[in-house]
């Protein structure tokens, strides 16, 4: 996988370049020569992770920890 996730990111770079915008998953796909479900697994595979307790707002005083539990009805 890694190797795929390399050849995803040197076409993205490239057709960046050659169109002046973020290529589309199907456009990283034909250049590739690959299935698109192909790129866009890889694609979600390999993003980082991101810690609930990252700040969201500019104060810093809320977290996605929070921001989730504010969205979530209470079960009792």
């Amino acid at each position: 996988m890694s190797r795929m996730v390399a050849k995803i990111a040197e076409a993205s770079n490239i057709l960046t370049k050659r169109l002046g915008r973020a290529p589309t998953c199907d456009e990283i796909a034909k250049m590739l020569n690959v299935n698109i479900s192909i790129v866009r697994l890889v694609s979600e595979r390999s993003r980082p992770l991101v810690s609930l307790d990252r700040a969201v707002s500019d104060q810093g005083h809320m977290t996605f920890q929070v921001l989730f539990l504010n969205f979530i009805p209470n079960i009792n």
